[in-house]
């Protein structure tokens, strides 16, 4: 006599005597699993970085669970920086169960944004400024990430030099994968400058250059040098978004005591605040030099 219930085959011997069988033996057959399933390694990720769909585990069908998941999807966001663990559970017609196991690592969002700027006081000429704070290096300057949405008030800074040549990394941490950015510059003595138009950040090294076009900044609110080099403007002392008869005050004070060193007063990054400074700030202020912004900012 045979029996199946579910995974279990039950085999029954009996006598032939029809009328009076008896039992002289019974075994059963257990179904067993030979299934096995894999999980390939993830890439790391960012935690700006939006949701995804996982892959990578076999046999295919299968349904993945963990922090941050929902609906096969993985979600940095929600599960947050660190190292978290993904199951993929795989299940046959038969009812097999295959588990597999991997990690998802969840990292800060840093974004390198590879700048080119000169600044008008400290250029030379030839595409090379003046060494104003060490050997090859020119000054420090700060660079702003501003979200083209005008809802969106995160705004993202980092801090550095900039090289003899205009070059500096400065690494941002926060800004997301996908969204567009204005890239905006802030230096002691200069007039804040941003990008003619938002760039996309697509990758997690991304480049703007001021000193090749005078249409790289908004309102082309750049200085032309010469042999189509371009510096940010130099005079706004008072850092009000304006070179004008305040900056120029200020700067007169500072000529009739003599300041020296490293100072707002010295556009020309030589360490002395002189005519040459104060001739600087007067041409830019004759020419109503002021910053130049995006609507809405």
């Amino acid at each position: 006599v045979i029996d199946v219930n579910g995974d279990t085959l039950t085999a029954t011997m009996v006598t032939n005597n029809v009328a009076n069988p008896s039992v002289y033996d019974r075994f059963r057959i257990m179904k067993g699993c030979s299934i096995q399933g894999s999980l390939a390694p993830f890439q790391d990720v960012y935690v700006s970085d939006p949701p995804f769909q996982l892959s990578g585990g076999l046999p295919a069908g299968g349904t993945y669970s963990g922090p941050g998941i929902y609906n096969n999807e993985f979600d940095p966001s929600v599960a947050g920086v660190g190292i978290h663990t993904i199951t993929y559970t795989y299940t046959d017609a038969n009812g097999c169960v295959a588990q597999s196991f991997n990690t998802i690592q969840v990292n800060d969002a840093f974004i390198t944004l590879q700048l080119k700027a000169f600044v008008e006081g400290f250029y030379l000429g030839g595409g090379v400024m003046r060494d104003v704070i060490g050997p090859a290096t020119t000054d420090q300057i700060d660079v702003w990430m501003v979200p083209a949405d005008t809802n969106d008030l995160n705004i993202f800074t980092a801090g550095g030099t900039i090289s003899n040549t205009g070059n500096g990394d400065f690494l941002f941490q926060g800004p997301v994968t996908g969204g567009s950015y204005y890239v905006v510059l802030h230096h002691r003595n200069s007039l804040e400058t941003w990008s003619s138009s938002p760039i996309v950040v697509n990758n997690d090294t991304i480049a703007y250059d001021f000193t090749n076009a005078v249409t790289k900044a908004y309102g082309s609110r750049l200085k032309a040098m010469g042999n189509n080099k371009f510096a940010i403007y130099s005079g706004d002392i008072d850092q009000d978004g304006d070179i004008d008869s305040t900056d120029q005050t200020q700067l007169e004070n500072a000529l009739q005591t003599f300041m020296t060193g490293y100072t707002v007063w010295d556009l020309t990054g030589d360490n002395f605040t002189e005519t040459a400074d104060f001739s600087m700030i007067e041409n830019n202020a004759f020419s109503n030099i002021r910053c130049s912004r995006p609507p809405g900012r």
